[in-house]
């Protein structure tokens, strides 16, 4: 696992979150949870954007000749808890995990979100029905 240390040096460098305190600690918190191979993977050309909007997340590639671009928005809610957001970063990350943004063929919408949920759990953060109940009532 990559150091606190490591993770919150990482997350200085990601600009457009200096001022949402909850959603570095969210991320950090998660970052630290996970095996350092997926921490190094996620991390590698990861960018993160933080906003003030009403969806929950979104992620996203770009493909670069030497590797991929990765980015997670955030659309950044003060009223969401803090195990709510390390939720929500866990399966943003999970989504890029699985390195795809648009389903295969034979996949649907709901697979891609089950896995990057599997991933979230697999990390540490599964989604509970307190968090369901929540992002519920958020939409």
């Amino acid at each position: 696992m990559a150091t606190r240390v490591e993770v919150v040096r990482f997350l200085k460098g990601q600009r457009s979150i200096h001022l949402y305190k909850n959603l570095q600690i969210a991320l950090a918190d998660v970052l630290s949870a996970m095996p350092d191979k997926n921490y190094r993977y996620l991390t590698k050309n990861l960018i993160v954007i933080a906003l003030h909007k009403t969806a929950l997340g979104q992620a996203m590639f770009f493909p670069k000749p030497k590797g991929e671009i990765k980015l997670i928005e955030f659309h950044y809610r003060k009223e969401l808890p803090l195990n709510v957001l390390r939720y929500v970063a866990a399966h943003e990350l999970g989504h890029l995990m699985y390195g795809q943004l648009m389903p295969k063929k034979d996949h649907t919408w709901q697979n891609l979100e089950n896995w990057a949920d599997d991933w979230a759990k697999k990390w540490g953060f599964p989604k509970t029905k307190k968090i369901k109940t929540k992002l519920a009532r958020l939409r």
